[in-house]
């Protein structure tokens, strides 16, 4: 397996950002399990009269078969996981 280093999505962390951080050490791989953290910094003066935050995550998983050499492939998408949390 390849080694997996944090994981970080983030704009200029001096104003609004969201920073995922994924703990999982090595690649993933299907049914692998993620665990981590996300970090949301929303402390700007035009987002002070926010009424709720909602994060949604969403698992897809997305098989590709190629039948011939120069055919286009065929692509079939399947949702495993779409879940909001209101924070």
């Amino acid at each position: 397996m390849f080694k997996k280093t944090k994981k970080e999505v983030s704009t200029d962390q001096s104003g609004p950002f969201i920073e995922i951080e994924l703990y999982n050490e090595y690649a993933f791989v299907s049914g692998t399990e993620l665990e981590g953290s996300v970090h949301l910094n929303i402390a700007d003066e035009n987002l002070l009269n926010v009424d709720k935050v909602t994060i949604q995550i969403l698992g897809e998983e997305i098989t590709s078969v190629k039948w011939k050499k120069n055919s286009t492939p065929i692509e079939q998408r399947n949702t495993i996981l779409d879940k909001r949390f209101t924070c």
